[in-house]
């Protein structure tokens, strides 16, 4: 295992660990040596969601108070002819983007992001950060918002109107409220508006249809397929300068 902290610290090489130890042994390196953001590089993408349940179970049993996030980025399944699988690879490499454009200039938090990606998912290009940027928006709860502005929103961010909003890219309208699902978003949300005015933002449980935790902010991002027509960059340039990288 190749540790490449920012260029301020030296390379480290860990050897003799056996594949069933890299868990631990990445859970160790995000609490020694931590960073907003830590990128691990590993061959095989069939044990991405199991490396990434092990290092949260092993962070969390260090009793760690620093909070960590762990993410997939997938291949891109561009060739792939279940067009429901291609969805969820490329939703979930824009919630990626998405988390890391957040976190580009940040110089201080409480916690790690932890990204998950093989050689082969980190070589298939991205929008660039200026026109993902474009096509993605944050709602606050309490602020001003138009209402028909963020309808004419969501179908140009090619979201499907529905009667009822149960699956991600999908929206619903009922009244003064409307019912959104992220496709970065692990479930939709209820948006509550008085006038042109945010009032409440809710979780949703696409099943019962019913609301629950408040919410402070959403964030929509555009279709798969709008972003896909921009992409020509790498996720380097999403990067924060302090990013930690680890090749296991």
């Amino acid at each position: 295992m190749d540790s490449v902290p920012s260029t301020t610290t030296p390379r480290i090489r860990v050897t003799g660990i056996c594949p069933a130890a890299h868990p631990h042994a990445l859970a160790e390196l995000l609490r020694t040596r931590p960073a907003p953001v830590w990128l691990a590089i590993h061959e095989e993408a069939r044990q991405a969601d199991t490396l990434a349940e092990d290092v949260a179970l092993f962070h969390a049993a260090r009793g760690s108070s620093a909070p960590l996030e762990v993410l997939v980025f997938p291949e891109a399944q561009t060739d792939s002819r279940d067009m429901r699988e291609a969805f969820h690879a490329a939703s979930d490499r824009l919630a990626v983007l998405s988390k890391l454009r957040g976190l580009r200039r940040a110089t201080a938090r409480s916690g790690t992001l932890l990204i998950l990606a093989t050689p082969a998912a980190l070589l298939q290009p991205v929008p660039p950060v200026e026109d993902f940027t474009a096509r993605e928006i944050e709602l606050k709860r309490g602020g001003a918002q138009s209402f028909q502005g963020l309808l004419d929103l969501l179908r140009s961010y090619d979201y499907d109107s529905e009667a009822v909003c149960e699956a991600p890219g999908q929206y619903a309208v009922r009244g003064g409220i409307i019912d959104v699902y992220p496709i970065t978003a692990q479930q939709p949300c209820r948006l509550d508006f008085f006038g042109d005015t945010l009032e409440e933002i809710r979780a949703l449980d696409p099943v019962t249809q019913r609301s629950s935790d408040a919410l402070d902010r959403v964030v929509i991002t555009a279709a798969p397929k709008l972003h896909a027509q921009a992409a020509q960059a790498s996720l380097a340039s999403y990067l924060n300068p302090d990013t930690h990288a680890a090749v296991l």
